[in-house]
């Protein structure tokens, strides 16, 4: 007998993880609206620690963090959730690139 998927169990689950609340609010707001379930941390080693608990399909992560930077966080996911998509990005990348259509540093 198999049983019914609820709808909370198909929307796809966002990371955000940024030492910045604002940038952190921001994100899930947007996500939010999105349709995703979206959850955060402050940085690598506590956004580590929840997707041992709750895995994401998605990470969305600053690149410029303290104690880890967002490459070596999402290479530690790809590690953990080989499947799990991940993207990092800076406030001085979006601030060049605005508008331009191109992708930072996504593994």
């Amino acid at each position: 007998m198999t049983t019914a998927l609820s709808k909370d169990e198909l929307r796809m689950r966002l990371l955000i993880v940024d030492d910045e609340q604002s940038i952190r609010k921001l994100c899930v707001t947007v996500g939010e609206a999105l349709g995703f379930i979206c959850f955060e941390a402050d940085g690598g080693d506590s956004a580590l620690a929840l997707l041992e608990e709750q895995p994401a399909h998605m990470v969305l992560t600053d690149m410029v963090m303290p104690h880890m930077s967002g490459l070596e966080f999402l290479e530690k996911v790809k590690k953990l959730l080989p499947r799990t998509e991940g993207s990092a990005h800076d406030r001085a990348w979006l601030d060049r690139n605005r508008g331009a259509g191109h992708e930072a540093g996504r593994i």
